[in-house]
C-alpha cells in the first residue's frame, strides 16, 4: 500500500474514532439531562412536601399503608385463584371437565 493510501486509512480511522467519541459524549449528555430532570422533579416534590403539615403527611402515610395492605390482600387472593385454576386445569386433563368451553 502506498503512503497516500496509508494516510487515507489513518484519517478514516481517526474520523471513526472522533465519531464514536462524539456519540459517547452525546449519550452522556442525554444521561445528564435525565439526571437534571430527576433532580428538578425531586426539588418540586420537596417543595410540595415542605408545604404539608405533619398531620397531612401522617394522613398520606396512612393512606399509602392502607393501599399496600389492600394490594397484599389482593395478591394473596390471586395466589388462591391461581392454585384453584391449576387444580381445575389438572382435573380437566384427567378427562373430568369441570367447566364448559
Amino acid at each position: 500500500m502506498d503512503l497516500k493510501g496509508t494516510m487515507k486509512n489513518e484519517v478514516e480511522k481517526m474520523m471513526e474514532d472522533v465519531f464514536h467519541l462524539y456519540s459517547d459524549i452525546d449519550q452522556k449528555i442525554g444521561s445528564l439531562d435525565r439526571i437534571t430532570q430527576i433532580n428538578r422533579l425531586y426539588e418540586e416534590l420537596q417543595g410540595h412536601l415542605d408545604g404539608l403539615s405533619t398531620d397531612e403527611v401522617e394522613q398520606i402515610e396512612n393512606q399509602i399503608k392502607s393501599t399496600l395492605k389492600r394490594l397484599l390482600t389482593f395478591s394473596e387472593n390471586m395466589k388462591v385463584v391461581k392454585a384453584l385454576k391449576k387444580a381445575l386445569d389438572g382435573h380437566e386433563e384427567t378427562g373430568n371437565p369441570t367447566k364448559a368451553h
